[in-house]
């Protein structure tokens, strides 16, 4: 595009997107701060709660693979409207749900929508945004994945302290309504795809079924060892099945040849690393606040609030500096002040003196670095990736995000079950996560000995 404006429809079209994704990507933490209280009413665990946040994530990661089919067989109106109006429904009887089964199978629900909407995100800014401004906006798109999953538990523990859990569901109703009229407005109307690609059903099955037993597994692991070693392995069989697979096919399900591109492996890496760091902290501090500190559900909700409103105006700010002078600044310089601030947050374990006010400053460090380096991470993954690889690139991408995602959830809730006390389990966390960050550093500054990835 050679304009250095997006249209003024496109815009309010981003808009709608924007809005139904930062909603699906807000409800998949928001509840993190409600478990305890959901354990009392169903009569369950809290790892069995924990599940409402770790199906939704691997339902994600499932559907997400299906974006570079679902791109070339339908138009982004309809893809939209579509995920816009099952979202909103599963929303609806969410809070309206008789028991935990029903809550469950809503939320797997809202999760298929969710799937559908995300890659939309990234697809509509390729498509409709002027290169000269292409870092701005995928910061602000990636502003959308990166900080809702912060501000989920902040506002599911205001609603949740002054209402109830149900109202967690029934309120956020709103915004899909509303982004659903603006879609319909503004959205363009393309003509409709009648010759449609093929679809490799089996491979999806197959990648669906590697990725369940992944997690299953991995959720098992302390609890059944054996067990879960033996779904571990089905699932590394089931890898290996669909691996072979796609490389006999025209029109793979995942364009996995992508990782071969060295720059690309190693920006998608990161990115998985740091969305994992990221999602479990939503999880995991709440819990600790609650826990340890013996405060509210509304202040473990606000305790990361800060950090995520911050790092809401650095992304985009972060983005255009990368549009101006590269990416070497803010993807370096973020990834240290990362792992500064788990660093930080580690050592004040270690004394028993990690507060709440500690806590809000190391955590804002730490989202500071969110803020500087994970949407250009993307977008430098993006960036090397050709115009024709934009679309699997970005399913890739965002299917590996979710599945970090789920990984990182259950990694949590398994440590958190076998060790006896919160602040212990925090600590062990925040010292694997500050290990993890403390590589990535060597791994993105690498691709910047030449000057070619700057």
């Amino acid at each position: 595009m050679n304009s250095e404006k997006m249209a003024r429809n496109d815009i309010w079209g981003l808009i709608a997107i924007c809005g139904l994704v930062f909603t699906a990507v807000c409800l998949e933490t928001a509840l993190n701060v409600a478990f305890p209280t959901l354990a009392r009413n169903f009569h369950t665990s809290i790892s069995t709660v924990t599940w409402l946040t770790t199906i939704y994530l691997l339902v994600l990661s499932i559907i997400v693979p299906l974006s570079a089919y679902l791109n070339k067989a339908f138009t982004t109106r309809q893809l939209f409207i579509f995920s816009n109006l099952l979202f909103l429904i599963a929303l609806a009887l969410s809070g309206w749900a008789p028991n935990f089964a029903w809550l469950l199978f809503f939320r797997i629900l809202q999760a298929i929508g969710a799937g559908i909407a995300l890659p939309l995100v990234f697809n509509y800014v390729a498509a409709t945004t002027p290169l000269k401004i292409l870092g701005l906006m995928m910061g602000i798109a990636n502003l959308i994945i990166s900080i809702a999953p912060a501000v989920g538990p902040t506002y599911g523990g205001i609603i949740l302290s002054n209402v109830s859990w149900q109202a967690i569901f029934r309120l956020a109703c709103l915004v899909p309504f509303t982004t659903l009229i603006i879609g319909l407005i503004f959205l363009r109307k393309e003509p409709i795809i009648k010759k449609r690609p093929h679809f490799d059903f089996i491979s999806w099955l197959i990648l669906s079924v590697c990725l369940v037993l992944l997690v299953l597994g991995l959720e098992r692991l302390v609890t059944t060892p054996i067990y879960a070693v033996i779904l571990l392995l089905f699932s590394g069989i089931f890898l290996f099945v669909f691996l072979n697979r796609s490389k006999k096919t025209k029109t793979p399900l995942l364009k996995l040849s992508l990782f071969k591109q060295t720059d690309f492996l190693k920006n998608s890496l990161s990115f998985f690393i740091v969305q994992l760091t990221l999602l479990s902290l939503n999880l995991l501090l709440p819990t600790y606040v609650q826990q340890t500190l013996h405060l509210s559900a509304q202040i473990s909700g606000f305790v990361i609030f800060p950090g995520a409103i911050l790092s809401s105006i650095l992304t985009p700010i972060s983005g255009g500096l990368l549009d101006k002078y590269g990416a070497r600044l803010t993807v370096t310089l973020g990834s240290i002040v990362n792992f500064i601030g788990l660093f930080l947050m580690g050592i004040a374990l270690m004394f028993n003196h990690l507060d709440l006010m500690l806590l809000l400053i190391f955590y804002i460090i730490y989202m500071l670095g969110i803020g500087l380096s994970f949407s250009n991470i993307r977008t430098l993954a993006t960036m090397i990736l050709d115009d024709k690889d934009q679309a699997d690139g970005n399913a890739l991408l965002t299917t590996g995000q979710q599945l970090a995602g789920s990984i990182g959830t259950v990694f949590v809730s398994a440590v958190l079950a076998i060790i006896p006390t919160v602040i212990t389990a925090t600590l062990v966390i925040i010292t694997l996560f500050a290990i993890l960050l403390f590589i990535l550093f060597f791994v993105v500054s690498s691709q910047f000995k030449n000057s070619r990835a700057n």
